[in-house]
């Protein structure tokens, strides 16, 4: 036991008591006298230490590669991000197209994008969730901009709303006599627009192919959860 004041300290390598055997399970590897400057125990220790650096290293390579291959998969390279800016363009310039014809009419492209959806359904009326569902410009409204927007065709007299039959926290949504009027005078020109923004444009091998694109994709992104 030291005494008061007197700093302990690990026996220097070369204290005859640091080799007595019955002392060195106590003693870290490295203070035995000799045992740590052998040739043989030097390649082994060097030789460990190597394979425990390489396992890491080339653990962290196959992060490293599996990261990249995930981020190349996910990646769209330039050519693949110009044809979608180039799908994203045409859509947008042929809804501008449609909306100012419409707007020439004295309809909004969302008031249009609901009174062809009631027009086709049965009896003229569709359930509110399968009529937003439905519709191509839903996405760009928010619920309250949904109900904006019927709230003034129901003024207009172009649509109206009743408590759902099958389940009263619902509603159905019907077209009225004049709204649908107001559809059968829009839709030949509607129509005549469709032509010339769309098929004219387009050879008929031109609108097969682009068919079966499109249904890929639909197919695709409704298979897709959430």
């Amino acid at each position: 036991m030291p005494e008061r004041g007197e700093v302990h300290r690990r026996p220097v390598l070369d204290q005859p008591a640091l080799a007595d055997p019955e002392n060195v399970d106590e003693l870290e590897l490295d203070a035995v006298p000799g045992r740590w400057q052998s040739p043989e125990f030097a390649e082994v220790r060097t030789a460990e230490c190597l394979a425990g650096r390489d396992e890491i290293v080339l653990r962290e390579l196959l992060v490293d590669l599996h990261g990249g291959i995930r981020k190349a998969l996910q990646q769209p390279a330039d050519d693949q991000l110009a044809v979608w800016k180039q799908l994203q363009w045409a859509t947008a310039l042929i809804m501008e197209r449609f909306r100012r014809d419409l707007a020439g009419s004295g309809l909004s492209l969302e008031e249009f994008d609901v009174l062809i959806h009631l027009a086709q359904a049965p009896w003229g009326t569709l359930p509110l969730p399968e009529l937003t569902a439905s519709m191509l410009v839903a996405d760009a409204l928010s619920r309250s901009g949904l109900t904006r927007l019927l709230d003034r065709m129901e003024r207009d007299g172009l649509v109206r709303r009743t408590v759902s039959s099958h389940d009263r926290r619902r509603f159905d949504v019907w077209i009225t006599p004049d709204g649908r009027r107001r559809f059968d005078h829009i839709w030949p020109e509607h129509a005549d627009g469709i032509g010339r923004y769309f098929v004219q444009p387009l050879a008929q091998r031109d609108l097969d192919e682009l068919g079966r694109i499109l249904d890929t994709l639909i197919q695709a992104n409704e298979d897709q959860p959430g």
